[in-house]
């Protein structure tokens, strides 16, 4: 599956895609940015992915939300709130650090101990099988404060 991490700050994920036991690719992007400024990461099958990605580019219409399985997404919007999403599309209001997927608790464990991000994704990287390829890091657009 995945593993996505975050301090609230950047979110780091894996960019390994598996189909059960077979590692399809090792450069999967799973992290993307919104137009409003927002970094969002993904795990789960990549065609609900896609159709989640869409949904956010339009603006998160409430009677548009796609239907999900085997999905999850952790969202930093650009005035630093953290958010996660479920198969349902259910906006969540989370607390740093928080990291999900197949590699989440090695990951979170990692940041509770003072790693970064990115290196608790090296580290889930390490131990889980469904996790690896390359570390992905975005931060989301701060939003501009005019004078």
């Amino acid at each position: 599956m995945t593993t996505i991490a975050t301090d609230g700050k950047v979110i780091a994920a894996d960019s390994r895609t598996t189909y059960g036991n077979i590692v399809a690719t090792d450069k999967n992007k799973k992290i993307f940015k919104c137009k409003n400024g927002a970094v969002v990461g993904c795990g789960g099958d990549r065609g609900q992915i896609s159709n989640f990605k869409k949904w956010c580019q339009k603006g998160k219409n409430e009677s548009e939300k796609p239907e999900l399985e085997e999905f999850f997404a952790i969202e930093i919007t650009p005035s630093g709130k953290l958010f996660a999403y479920d198969n349902a599309c259910t906006r969540i209001k989370v607390d740093p650090p928080f990291a999900a997927g197949t590699g989440g608790d090695i990951a979170l464990g990692a940041m509770l101990s003072g790693k970064t991000p990115q290196e608790a994704i090296q580290l889930a990287i390490k131990k889980d099988i469904y996790s690896g390829g390359k570390v992905l890091v975005k931060a989301p657009r701060k939003k501009c404060k005019h004078k």
